[in-house]
């Protein structure tokens, strides 16, 4: 949770890798791989679905994030997701 919270304050603006960040570490085992997924489901949860009632301002964070992310990095997280999905 403290990482989806550092995710949805920082990036893009601050952290633009983090992202990049989280993926490069799923190569050390199962472990961070699990975590990876945590994360990505609590992102979702707390950061992107549409389900949970947002202020104005909160709605317009959650679109600089989408955006930065199809821009960016959708593409390798649905790289990761393909190699998750084969290793595991």
């Amino acid at each position: 949770l403290v990482y989806v919270g550092l995710l949805a304050w920082d990036y893009p603006t601050h952290w633009p890798t983090a992202w990049t960040d989280i993926m490069a570490l799923l190569e050390k085992g199962p472990n961070l791989v699990d975590m990876f997924m945590r994360i990505l489901v609590t992102f979702d949860q707390e950061v992107i679905s549409d389900e949970v009632p947002r202020s104005q301002e909160e709605r317009q964070r959650t679109h600089v994030i989408k955006h930065a992310m199809r821009e960016a990095d959708v593409g390798r997280l649905a790289e990761c997701w393909y190699a998750i999905i084969g290793t595991f």
